[in-house]
C-alpha cells in the first residue's frame, strides 16, 4: 500500500483513521537561502525564484494526501496569482500573516492585498518581532488586536494566543501550536503543528521528521476548525 493511501482505502482494508491535526505554516521568507531573503526585504531585490519554494512544500503534502493553511505576508511574501491558485485548487487555504497590528487602517490595507487573488480569507496569524535586519516585522499582540480582527470580518484568530479554544465575539481564537523542532520531544502534541517552511527545505534532519509526521496524523486546514465547532479534534497525547 503506497504511502499516500486515501482514508476511505484506509477504511475499505480495515485500518484505523489517523489522528486529525491542523497544519499551519508561517510563510515568513520570500526565499529558502537567509542571504536572498534578506536582499529581497531591505533592497527590494525578486527574481523568478521568488516563493517557489512553497510549490515542494505542496508536493511533499501531495505525496501523503495532506491538506494545510499557508499563511502570508502581504507587505513581503505575497503569493502571485499562480501560486495563490495552485495553493487553493490543491485544497490547502491561504491566510494572513500579519504585519502591521496596531493600526486597523494598516490591518485593513494587508487583507485587501493579499484578498485580490486569494478571495476571502478567514484567518489570521501574528508575525513576530524578529530581527529587523533580516525579517522586517511588525507591531505583536496588544490589547485592541482581537478587536480589530473581529472587525475586519476574520473567522478564527490563529496565532496561539489562548490555552484552549476561545471565542472574541465571533472570532475563533486558536489555542497554542506545537512546532515541528519540538515535536518529537513534546509530551503532549497541541491540535495546530506549525512549520516554517523555508527552514523544512534547509535541512534533510527537519524534512525526515516532517515525513515521519505526516504519516502519523491526518492533517487539516485551519478553517476546518469551525465546521468542528471549534473544538479540539482529538486529545494528542
Amino acid at each position: 500500500m503506497s504511502i499516500g493511501t486515501s482514508l476511505i482505502e484506509r477504511e475499505s482494508v480495515g485500518l484505523p483513521d489517523l489522528p486529525v491535526r491542523y497544519l499551519r505554516f508561517d510563510v515568513d521568507n520570500p526565499y529558502v537561502s537567509r542571504l536572498k531573503s534578506y536582499r529581497a526585504f531591505t533592497l527590494g531585490l525578486r527574481d523568478d525564484r521568488f516563493l517557489r519554494y512553497v510549490e515542494e512544500v505542496l508536493t511533499m503534502l501531495d505525496v501523503h494526501e495532506q491538506k494545510g493553511t499557508f499563511f502570508f505576508r502581504p507587505r513581503y511574501t505575497l503569493p502571485n496569482r499562480a501560486l495563490t491558485e495552485l495553493i487553493l485548487g490543491r485544497g490547502h487555504e491561504i491566510g494572513h500573516h500579519v504585519d502591521r497590528t496596531r493600526d486597523i487602517s494598516e490591518m485593513r490595507e494587508e487583507k485587501t492585498i493579499l484578498e485580490e487573488d486569494a478571495g476571502t480569507v478567514l484567518g489570521i496569524t501574528i508575525h513576530g518581532r524578529g530581527l529587523p535586519v533580516l525579517s522586517p516585522s511588525g507591531d505583536g499582540y496588544h490589547d485592541r488586536y482581537l478587536s480589530h480582527c473581529a472587525e475586519l470580518g476574520y473567522a478564527y484568530e490563529g496565532t496561539g494566543l489562548r490555552t484552549e479554544f476561545d471565542r472574541y465575539e465571533k472570532l475563533v481564537v486558536f489555542p497554542a501550536h506545537t512546532t515541528l523542532d519540538r515535536e518529537l520531544s513534546a509530551s503532549i502534541r497541541n491540535p495546530v503543528m506549525l512549520l516554517h517552511p523555508c527552514r523544512l527545505l534547509r535541512s534533510e534532519t527537519v524534512r525526515e521528521v516532517f515525513k515521519k509526521v505526516l504519516k502519523t496524523y491526518r492533517f487539516v486546514p485551519m478553517k476546518e476548525a469551525l465546521d468542528l465547532g471549534f473544538q479540539e479534534p482529538l486529545a494528542l497525547r
